[in-house]
């Protein structure tokens, strides 16, 4: 037990200790001044190039040092994409002078930009997307019940169904690993794919949301954005099981409450699934928080960022360890960066467990209620179940899918388990919890008095 609380105690000092060190953000060259960027994203072929979205279109060719506009007459509404093997094609959700809110396309590098033809007035919502295993692939949603698909660089569109659902399409989002898993937010409802889009199921979120982020390692753990639209639950919610059940992870942005829990971004660092950064809106708040463990707890990481205003972009450079957010703040709005992966994720490697370990409950004997430790070096599916001594089952404490790390578990013989069951009626005597993690299994006793 003193092991694993020395060892706890020594890793969260240590982040600690980091995270007051993280980075400093720095405005970038020829972006001061540069009001909402909607959109940020990185050519996959050769991450020196970038572009942006905002007022027009920016570039980089220099890994992200300098920018300059390429175009002044687009007006960006959200996402901008970058065809991964050509650089000269480059999709948008814009607002043009001419040809309205939809979405546009360019063949030269963002220079001009020519309508696709899809428009539906102003837009409460609009979304462009491209599939991470061909970028060729294009996907388009628009409003409420128009969601189109063109495997030829928009050549020509196929109609894909939409579900049955209330409100407006916000969000699209493609599992990198197995691209016919696909997220879809609505404004009432979050959805999931496992055809490439042909059909969809409704997830169990009481409400939709406005922004997806999904593990690139494990297509059941889905990040989603809900707030600034007046219905409730708010905030950050993350599912591991693909959508069956939603978790608040709040813990940090209790702050946030008072604008309405408006996260204009998300975005999860594709080489540690763990770390996820979190764009805020708010007139008088921090705008951009960090997590280290997967959503379940935050901390601001502001240093040298406005003191509000709002990010509401943000790309990561995984080949050259940088990270890009667009800011909108008075005077200090622009495209701002700093180095990704610092000196927290060597420490955290560093006090990572080396083996699995399954630790004696504590206090025990217990009434009524004890705490079981584990920790397991590598991630895995972790199932913990209490059995009394005829090897029937009492409860399910654990039964997820779990990174790498330190974790505990409470469990009541009055009023139910970790799980919810209700062990209430439990007599008195002895009990077995078991752990089965991977290929590991341990069983150990505890003791209920009443």
């Amino acid at each position: 037990m003193k092991r694993f609380g020395h060892q706890l105690l020594s890793a969260l000092l240590l982040l600690s200790a980091a995270i007051a060190q993280q980075p400093q953000w720095r405005l970038i060259n020829g972006t001061a001044g540069v009001q909402t960027i909607t959109g940020i994203d990185i050519y996959t072929s050769n991450p020196d190039t970038m572009f942006a979205l905002g007022k027009g279109v920016w570039r980089s060719v220099d890994k992200g040092e300098t920018w300059v506009q390429i175009n002044s007459s687009l007006g960006g509404l959200g996402a901008i994409r970058v065809d991964g093997l050509n650089p000269d094609y480059l999709y948008a959700i814009v607002k043009t002078p001419t040809s309205g809110d939809g979405v546009s396309m360019s063949t030269d590098g963002g220079k001009t930009w020519n309508s696709l033809g899809f428009t539906a007035g102003p837009l409460p919502n609009a979304f462009v997307e491209l599939n991470p295993l061909d970028r060729k692939t294009i996907y388009v949603g628009l409003g409420r019940f128009f969601l189109r698909r063109s495997v030829n660089r928009g050549q020509t569109w196929d109609t894909l169904s939409v579900p049955n659902a209330d409100g407006w399409m916000t969000e699209l989002k493609i599992f990198p690993a197995n691209d016919s898993i696909m997220y879809l937010s609505y404004h009432f409802g979050i959805y999931k794919s496992t055809d490439k889009g042909y059909s969809w199921v409704r997830t169990a979120s009481s409400t939709g949301a406005r922004h997806l982020a999904l593990d690139p390692k494990n297509q059941n753990v889905v990040y989603a954005t809900f707030g600034n639209d007046g219905f409730e639950p708010r905030g950050v919610f993350k599912t591991t099981d693909g959508g069956q059940i939603w978790k608040q992870i709040n813990t940090g942005l209790d702050s946030l409450q008072v604008y309405n829990w408006n996260f204009p971004a998300i975005m999860i660092n594709p080489k540690n699934p763990e770390e996820l950064f979190l764009g805020a809106g708010s007139v008088q708040n921090k705008i951009l928080y960090r997590s280290t463990n997967g959503g379940n707890s935050w901390f601001e990481f502001n240093n040298g960022l406005p003191d509000s205003g709002g990010v509401r972009s943000i790309a990561i450079d995984t080949l050259n360890r940088k990270i890009y957010i667009g800011v909108n703040a008075y005077n200090a709005g622009g495209i701002y960066t700093c180095d990704l992966l610092t000196g927290v994720d060597e420490i955290e490697q560093s006090y990572m467990p080396k083996e699995y370990l399954l630790f004696q409950n504590y206090p025990n004997p217990f009434n009524p209620t004890t705490t079981i430790q584990y920790q397991i070096p590598e991630d895995a599916n972790v199932v913990i179940k209490v059995y009394n001594l005829l090897g029937s089952e009492v409860a399910t404490l654990v039964n997820e899918y779990k990174p790498a790390g330190y974790y505990e578990v409470k469990f009541s013989a009055k009023g139910g388990s970790a799980s919810g069951e209700d062990a209430s009626l439990l007599p008195s005597g002895l009990y077995l919890y078991k752990i089965s993690a991977g290929t590991f299994s341990e069983t150990r006793k505890m003791l209920f008095m009443k």
